[in-house]
């Protein structure tokens, strides 16, 4: 951990109770150390200078983005689009989407009309509150995505180009306790899912009401400082990598 970084931990004391600060730089130095410290320093300036709230800023860029991509200029982006939306309406996908009330998102390349890396990002969210997600289901439906995109010409092999998808359960999503639980690494990966529901896209366009009052039910949960500070990592994270590759500053 850098000096710098070290000195803005500190400060955390200067903003919050003792024991909150110190939770939150144990956390942050083992996100520093796993992930690295550009993440470890972006988390703690967002909890010095907003201390619950997105990062709507980049929010709105992000945004702006992806509706600029609505219509892609590169023929594989579309071709890839259509389909994830072919994937997900077979029969037997949309029983199991009805079944757990999933929303797939995409993100990444796919979104933002970049057929660099491009490989089918798709976050499930699992509506179903009746019903807890089956993560190793929803690792069988990755691989399958993922040999569905190499059938249709999408990858240069089997293992090129695979599937990175995952589930998150909407009563996680609505949670402003749930984090308290996780360690440091789940209370990261759930930050980046929590960013993916507030800035993906749905690969069904018969989703994107259900979405809309979701998102609206997250703007108005208050999540804890570091939660926050997170997700604003994340969504920051995604915006830097659409500049650098679109040469966009």
């Amino acid at each position: 951990m850098s000096e710098g970084t070290t000195a803005s931990l500190n400060n955390l004391a200067e903003v919050y109770p003792i024991d909150t600060a110190n939770r939150y730089s144990s956390i942050l130095n083992q996100i520093g150390f796993d992930v690295g410290p550009k993440a470890s320093t972006s988390a703690t300036e967002y909890l010095l200078k907003n201390k619950g709230e997105f990062d709507m800023p980049v929010l709105s860029e992000l945004k702006r983005r992806s509706d600029v991509a609505t219509i892609p200029r590169h023929e594989q982006v579309r071709k890839g689009r259509g389909v994830l939306e072919q994937f997900f309406n077979q029969k037997d996908i949309r029983w199991e989407l009805m079944m757990m009330g999933g929303i797939p998102l995409y993100y990444g390349s796919v979104q933002y009309d970049d057929p660099r890396n491009f490989d089918p990002d798709v976050l499930i969210l699992h509506t179903n509150s009746a019903l807890k997600p089956d993560h190793e289901r929803v690792s069988q439906i990755s691989d399958l995505l993922s040999e569905y995109w190499w059938e249709n010409g999408l990858a240069n092999s089997k293992k090129s180009n695979e599937s990175h998808t995952s589930a998150i359960d909407l009563v996680d999503v609505f949670s402003s306790e749930t984090y308290i639980s996780l360690n440091h690494e789940d209370l990261y990966d759930r930050a980046g899912d929590l960013s993916i529901v507030l800035s993906g896209k749905p690969v069904l366009n018969e989703h994107q009401n259900q979405l809309k009052t979701i998102r609206r039910t997250i703007g108005s949960t208050k999540y804890d400082p570091l939660e926050f500070a997170l997700v604003n990592v994340h969504l920051k994270e995604c915006l830097d990598i659409r500049t650098e590759r679109q040469g966009i500053k």
